[in-house]
């Protein structure tokens, strides 16, 4: 009898499992479809998002092109146009600033050249002098020692025949082993000369010469 018992017991606990599987196995199912028809929906949304998202990536990469054309803008725009009371500063002015730019790039070979243009436009005789012990040098570093004193001429020929225009005096701490170097310059952006691309950013604007 006992064992009759058990095994209606026993069966009873089979059943009550079975039927809880089965139940879980419902709501797997109930689940499975939802989300299928879900997923079906999705999809479709999907679809639909897609083409909402082509329509505004092509907005997007025409208000790219947009602003392309608008930091180009800038960029020229922050270079300061600046004229002088005499042609033959202008001209001054223009050589030191190509002569800066070739040091930026660590370039010897036009850095020579840019002084050799200056010492020759130039009606300065220290300045001419000057640019000239520049352009016999080779060594870069070499080339930018004799910069920064020339960039001392340069500021005291052009003080206060400046027309129109800005000139932005800046500062390298770090320059000649961080005794420090000033360099002029038409724009406020820093790059530096006497760094190029290993420090290009280094330094700050302390003067603004009208």
């Amino acid at each position: 009898m006992k064992k009759v018992v058990l095994s209606f017991a026993v069966l009873a606990m089979l059943a009550t499992v079975s039927c809880k599987q089965e139940e879980n196995k419902n709501q797997n199912d109930t689940m499975h479809e939802g989300e299928s028809t879900e997923m079906h929906d999705g999809h479709m949304e999907g679809e639909h998002m897609d083409d909402e998202h082509m329509h505004e990536q092509r907005e997007m990469d025409g208000d790219h092109m947009d602003g392309d054309h608008m930091n180009e803008q800038g960029m020229d725009q922050a270079k300061n146009t600046v004229t002088f009371s005499e042609d033959a500063l202008a001209q001054t002015f223009n050589a030191y600033l190509t002569l800066k730019d070739a040091l930026v790039a660590t370039n010897a070979d036009q850095a020579s050249e840019a002084a050799s243009e200056l010492a020759s436009v130039s009606a300065n005789e220290e300045i001419k002098n000057k640019a000239s012990e520049l352009a016999s040098k080779k060594d870069v570093e070499e080339q930018r020692a004799l910069f920064a004193e020339l960039g001392k001429l340069v500021e005291a020929e052009i003080s206060g025949k400046i027309e129109s225009g800005e000139i932005y005096k800046q500062y390298c701490p770090m320059a000649f082993n961080n005794q420090g170097g000033y360099w002029l310059s038409n724009e406020k952006a820093i790059m530096n000369p006497y760094f190029g691309d290993k420090m290009l950013k280094c330094g700050a604007v302390k003067e603004t010469i009208k």
